[in-house]
């Protein structure tokens, strides 16, 4: 067969690349030569004017970028719109054609029926009722007084500001629509009166328009898109009310130190590894041909954990082998594992911490019951006011002779959430009853190793300083089986007794080291100066453990 040869000037045509799109050379706007065509205009006519440019070296060697654009009009799926079509070829230097298609919709009608209107609805009522609390609140701390910006403050504000700045854009959107739509009604007025080409000004007026309209709703929609996200964080901030649904948002309180840190050492070698494979494949893997094309596509690796092996050990299959390996196992194994190990480890102590918080139905409830009463009830703040007045601590009866107002349902409420704190505290200070038992082993070993030092300073002199112990017997270790399956009333007597006498030891342990310390200072005086054997009896009695 004859062998295919590249026509004379010929290009190649690409698609053109994320990378590409600000590097290729592109001319100035009041450069560029505009040429119409219009859909009235006969094809002969349309055939000769594209010779007519094409002889006249309408795109030549200096020709940087050609922009074509067309409209379709839809009008029968869903609300009625205007597509607009743009094929954009980039020339490079090098000989190449680089080429890029979009599509931007642009609507005709506001709303597509009575949903769309009363969402839109909704939103301004919520912005507007935002804004009158905000307002109400700032005028009841009154003028003279300055607030701390705080987190939730600052993010209302935020929400405020863009609202209305949403708001005036989708004025803004609507006046440009309804100047597509007046050109439009122009345009299709003069194909049905067969206005010729060269006196068609509303078809260039309409693209004008489409152009300017499109460009303002492509950053209009990212404004809104951002604006859900910033909304999200209040909803976040609005779960930190109820105990399980605000866990996820400690969690992330508890862990952020942490995993800043962490980010420290994970993002150097991450974008060490981006540079590497960079030099490694970018010669001939598209993927990793510019180091901002390569940390994307390293991130991709990270998340995914899965790679083209075939495609990356073509060339150089031991580096390649090494890059990969090393990837997989410090970035994946390690590293994201470590920061999945210290988000988990926070959720660990906050969920604990929570305890036997109220539940989301509980809440529900409340939220019914405050509604159901809700000439009676009395607003959190005024009862934080009348108690801070008060003694530290006080009872249910007195707490319901300084409420006489308060109905019976809030009165068990509030009575119920305290007990509930108050438990959740206790278990978290000591960790129930196991961990105070614990604590006291804890405590009673340290005081058994400092009388047995204090001994062997001198046992033959401090051997008398120790009365005799009457009415202690032997320590009671506690195991969670060890009372069996009696009554509750049985174990709880014996837990009871057990921590008793857990006290009772720990009191003579001090005892006796009040005495020991001043038998020490009876013996050696104020300078505390100890004998040298003494000292050397101490170090020995430090090596081994002093029995409970």
């Amino acid at each position: 067969p004859p062998r295919r040869t590249a026509a004379p000037g010929g290009r190649r045509l690409r698609p053109m690349r994320p990378a590409y799109m600000y590097a290729l050379p592109a001319g100035a706007d009041e450069d560029a030569f505009h040429v119409h065509l219009y859909a009235n205009a006969p094809y002969q006519l349309i055939q000769e004017h594209l010779n007519y440019l094409f002889r006249r070296g309408w795109l030549d060697a200096q020709s940087k970028q050609l922009t074509i654009r067309a409209l379709f009009l839809n009008a029968e799926v869903g609300r009625p719109r205007l597509e607009q079509l743009s094929i954009m070829l980039s020339f490079s230097r090098g000989g190449g054609v680089f080429s890029r298609i979009t599509m931007e919709p642009l609507f005709l009608v506001a709303w597509h029926g009575l949903a769309s209107k009363g969402a839109d609805a909704l939103s301004l009522l919520g912005l507007l009722a935002l804004t009158a609390t905000r307002a109400w609140r700032a005028a009841r701390r009154g003028p003279g007084r300055r607030t701390r910006a705080t987190y939730n403050s600052v993010l209302n504000w935020l929400i405020l500001l863009l609202g209305y700045v949403i708001i005036g854009c989708y004025l803004v959107q609507d006046s440009l629509r309804r100047a597509v739509v007046d050109d439009l009604r122009e345009v299709i007025d003069a194909q049905r009166n067969d206005v010729p080409a060269d006196m068609n000004s509303p078809g260039t007026r309409l693209l004008d328009s489409c152009l300017g309209a499109t460009a303002f709703n492509g950053w209009f929609r990212i404004l809104v898109a951002q604006y859900h996200l910033i909304l999200v964080l209040s909803f976040f901030t609005a779960f930190q009310a109820q105990p399980h649904l605000g866990v996820v948002i400690r969690t992330l309180e508890a862990s952020f130190l942490d995993i800043i840190h962490f980010l420290l050492v994970l993002l150097p070698t991450f974008v060490a590894f981006a540079i590497s494979g960079h030099f490694i494949f970018g010669r001939r893997i598209e993927e990793f041909a510019t180091l901002p094309d390569a940390i994307p596509m390293c991130f991709k690796l990270l998340v995914e954990g899965e790679y083209d092996w075939p495609k990356l050990s073509e060339e150089s299959f031991w580096t390649s082998l090494v890059w990969t390996w090393s990837f997989m196992v410090v970035m994946v194994l390690l590293m994201l594992n470590m920061v999945l190990g210290i988000v988990i480890d926070a959720y660990t102590v906050v969920r604990k911490s929570a305890g036997k918080s109220e539940t989301v139905w509980e809440t529900l409830s409340l939220v019914c019951t405050r509604i159901r009463y809700f000439c009676q009830w009395i607003p959190a703040a005024d009862i934080v006011a009348r108690v801070n007045k008060q003694e530290l601590h006080f009872t249910t009866e007195e707490l319901r002779a300084l409420f006489p107002e308060m109905g019976e349902a809030q009165f068990r409420s509030l009575v119920r959430d305290a007990r509930t704190r108050l438990t959740s505290e206790n278990s978290e200070d000591f960790g129930g009853w196991h961990g105070s038992t614990r604590l006291m082993l804890a405590v009673q070993l340290h005081l058994n190793r400092c009388l047995a030092g204090m001994r062997a300073l001198c046992p033959e002199r401090l051997a008398d300083a120790d009365p005799p112990r009457e009415g202690l017997g032997p320590w009671l270790h506690y195991t969670p089986d060890a009372f069996g399956s009696g009554s509750w009333v049985r174990e709880l007597s014996e837990r009871m007794a057990v921590q008793s006498h857990a006290m009772l030891s720990l009191q003579w342990s001090l005892q006796q080291l009040q005495w020991q310390c001043k038998a020490m200072d009876a013996l050696y005086g104020p300078s505390g100066r100890v004998p040298s054997c003494a000292r050397d009896g101490a170090a020995a009695a430090d090596d081994s453990e002093a029995p409970l």
